[in-house]
């Protein structure tokens, strides 16, 4: 159960007092997701904007006169408050009623009641049954978390013996800065998530000092390390009519050096091209991965001129048809310093094409918020998350979709929806996409199914939907000294593998039989 409001709003705190096990989601901060907004706005109508708050009163009449939607999105705080999101049920405000109803919504039905305790992706229910090989012991505040080895476990080794070997996993959450140092310091039994290949020298280091531990270099399956999403829904008509010419967005790749990227993060390590199939996918084709990723300034700026975007200001800089300077703000999780090492480099070679690269790092819930609501001009993250697609493995993420893939998120909202968010399609490459991905779900032909993932991917690689830079960078893995049966080569993707989970943790024991159970 979700409670969207503010920290000092007393009627939110009224709420937050009779939900204890609420989470509260500050929308001045966070905002409200556009999918929520959308619902609440066609349950409530005009009831959902405080028309009696100081932020209204501070308004223009041109201001009040604006579609409500993008007036929230802008004003978060002029939400009336709470509104409380119960399972796919929603509620506003706050008073006697609005309680039972929610505490009511709480166990409305059986489905209700197990989907409420039944959140296995934050896994903190410990009275929850599980096929895990560990079991969550640990209150779900803390930030420290114990699993305990599950004695149902399904799976048993080669010789009878139950699995998992390890009876006890321990999880401390720390800030994202703090994972290297931990590691190199040994604090760590086996940890790759939030390790990137940039502290691969300080492990390096560490082990030359004496660490009592190794880092293992794996496969990455992400289809890109680094991708640029240029967003066609933002909601600046003129810049959205020129991300949305095709020119545009190849000029872009043409003027990225990726090699000098490549050497300057990733010590020639990782693979220079577009976004698509990784090579070791069935469904890699080179011309698809090296389709408008050769750097070429004169290509790149023919483009443009051809595009009709030929005048510039005093300092260079094309200028956009109603006149402002072509300034490209790219938004960050701010969570990844090769991003940001990337686009320095990429602001560079851009600056040639006459584009000035701005580049703006946010809170990672901040930055979904604001793509989802069109405020984002363009971001950077990474590509697909399975880069090793089989003719069997569904291209849902190729076709608009899904609002997560950052070029489209209005698109995505509306099929997520079924049409109450967001808005449909409107550019043919995008429409022919959903065709093929509706023509996959509708046979059951290899053969077929083959054929539409070649041509949805050729699709990606024409238009640059995203902007792909790098991929396949090899993913630190930091492995104790006592930890065994920890594969030498693997591959780092959360689809398919489950990071993990593909290589058997459940088999993974420590050379030690003590330090099994005190860890």
């Amino acid at each position: 159960m979700l409670i969207y409001g503010l920290k000092n709003c007393d009627t939110c705190r009224k709420a937050i007092k009779a939900l204890p096990d609420a989470q509260l989601v500050d929308v001045r901060k966070d905002g409200v997701p556009a999918d929520v907004l959308a619902r609440a706005h066609a349950q409530f109508g005009a009831a959902l904007v405080n028309t009696r708050s100081t932020t209204w009163r501070g308004l223009d009449d041109a201001e009040r006169g604006a579609d409500p939607l993008e007036l929230l999105a802008a004003h978060p705080a002029l939400m009336k408050r709470p509104l409380i999101a119960v399972g796919e049920d929603l509620f506003l405000g706050w008073n006697d009623a609005t309680e039972e109803k929610v505490k009511a919504a709480r166990v409305k039905s059986w489905a209700a009641l197990h989907n409420k305790r039944d959140n296995m992706y934050k896994f903190d229910n410990p009275a929850l049954p599980t096929l895990q090989p560990w079991i969550n012991s640990s209150d779900k505040d803390s930030s420290r978390k114990l699993f305990v080895r599950n004695p149902y476990f399904h799976r048993i080794d080669s010789r009878g013996v139950q699995l998992p070997y390890i009876d006890v996993v321990q999880m401390t959450v720390v800030g994202g800065g703090l994972i290297a140092a931990k590691a190199n310091a040994g604090e760590v039994d086996l940890q790759a998530r939030g390790l990137d290949f940039p502290d691969v020298a300080i492990l390096k280091k560490g082990e030359a000092d004496g660490g009592k531990y190794r880092t293992l270099l794996w496969a990455n399956g992400a289809a890109s390390q680094i991708a640029i999403y240029p967003n066609l829904n933002f909601a600046d008509p003129v810049w959205r009519e020129v991300m949305r010419d095709v020119r545009f967005r190849r000029a872009l790749s043409l003027g990225i050096d990726r090699r000098m990227i490549n050497r300057a993060l990733y010590f020639g390590l990782a693979s220079e091209g577009g976004m698509s199939a990784l090579s070791q996918s069935a469904l890699y084709n080179d011309d698809n991965t090296h389709a408008w990723s050769m750097m070429n300034l004169a290509h790149a700026n023919a483009l443009l001129d051809d595009m009709g975007l030929t005048d510039r200001t005093p300092a260079g800089l094309r200028k956009l048809p109603d006149g402002r300077p072509m300034e490209f703000v790219i938004e960050t999780a701010g969570e990844r310093s090769e991003e940001e090492n990337a686009l320095a480099i990429i602001a560079d070679t851009w600056r040639d094409l006459g584009i000035r690269l701005i580049m703006r790092p946010l809170d990672r819930d901040i930055l979904r918020n604001r793509i989802y609501a069109g405020r984002t001009m363009a971001s950077v993250w990474f590509g697909w998350d399975n880069g090793l697609p089989g003719p069997s493995t569904s291209p849902s993420y190729l076709a608009p979709t899904n609002q997560e893939f950052f070029a489209w998120p209005m698109w995505g909202q509306y099929y997520q929806t079924v049409g109450q968010a967001g808005s449909p399609p409107d550019m043919q490459p995008a429409k022919r996409l959903m065709l093929l991905a509706n023509d996959w779900n509708h046979t059951d032909d290899p053969q077929v199914r083959e054929d539409i993932w070649k041509r949805m991917l050729a699709i990606h690689a024409e238009q640059q939907f995203a902007i792909g830079v790098l991929a396949e960078a090899p993913q630190p893995v930091v492995v104790s000294n006592d930890l065994m049966n920890v594969p030498e080569h693997g591959i780092w993707a959360f689809d398919p593998g489950a990071h993990f989970g593909i290589h058997r943790i459940d088999e993974f024991y420590f050379q030690d039989p003590h330090v099994q159970v005190s860890r």
